[in-house]
This record gives C-alpha cells, sequence and structure tokens, in this order.
C-alpha cells in the first residue's frame, strides 16, 4: 500500500502564498500533478494591553494594580494593535467573561459606575476578531488587580 509524505519546502508560509499538494512514489521519479491551490490564512494577534481610570477615587499600586473606594466609578481600557478592523473585547475577571465590547479603532472601555467589593479582582482582556469567516482571539492581557478600599 503507498504511504504518503508532505514535505513543505518553506519553514514560514507567508500571507498570499499559493500551496499546492503533489504526491510520488518512494524510490520513484514519477510524481502526481499538482493539488488546487488551498488558500492559508495567518492570523497573528497582539497580546492586548490593560490599563484602568478612576479620577475621583483611585490610588495606584502600579501599572497592574489599583486600590479603588467603594462608591466611586472605575473604568478599564483594552487596546490592541491589530491589522484587522473591527472585532471585539472580552473582559474576564478571574477566568469568567463579565462584559463584552466592539472595538472602535482598536480599543475599547469598560465603566463601573459605582465600585463595590463585589467588583474586586483580577481583570484580563481578550481580542476576538472574524477573518476569513473564522473566529481568531489573542492570548489575554496581562492581570490588572483592582481592591476596592
Amino acid at each position: 500500500m503507498p504511504t504518503l509524505s508532505l514535505t513543505s519546502t518553506h519553514a514560514v508560509v507567508s500571507p498570499g502564498e499559493n500551496i499546492h499538494c503533489r504526491y510520488s512514489y518512494q524510490n520513484s521519479t514519477t510524481k502526481s500533478p499538482l493539488s488546487n491551490t488551498v488558500n492559508i490564512t495567518v492570523v497573528d494577534l497582539q497580546q492586548p494591553n490593560i490599563s484602568h481610570s478612576a479620577p475621583d477615587g483611585q490610588f495606584d499600586e502600579g501599572p497592574q494594580e489599583s486600590v479603588i473606594t467603594r462608591g466611586h466609578r472605575f473604568t478599564i481600557v483594552c487596546t490592541t494593535e491589530s491589522q484587522y478592523p473591527g472585532g471585539s473585547f472580552h473582559l474576564f475577571r478571574g477566568s469568567n467573561i463579565i462584559k463584552s465590547e466592539s472595538a472602535v479603532s482598536h480599543s475599547a472601555s469598560f465603566s463601573f459606575p459605582e465600585v463595590d467589593y463585589s467588583h474586586e479582582g483580577n481583570y484580563s482582556c481578550v481580542y476576538e476578531v472574524s477573518v476569513s469567516s473564522r473566529s481568531f482571539h489573542s492570548s489575554a492581557s496581562e492581570p490588572l488587580l483592582v481592591t476596592i478600599t
């Protein structure tokens, strides 16, 4: 029974590169005709950035940690650099999606008008975009620790 071995002449497939398949028997110079072209889509989404602001009740503990006074408003902003238009951001607290917003100019804002202790936790953003009718997700941003006092 014949065996099939696929060999790539390129280590990396470039966007728009035409890919074909061809087979041959081992120790034979006879080769099949080229197959139909295969369309390869390469999607590389950058890790999003997460930032925060609470202009009337915030005490910064550093770029990835914020202490917010209970009852004040708080905003988390997610941004990314993407070659694709549109998309959306998902805001996680821990491992749970708590909000989703459409990306506008590769960013989205998540507002919390009056925070309480239930808003404490580690927040992160994930960017999602549809390319060629398929959905792709970035890795999660660095976590942002929010503490309410």
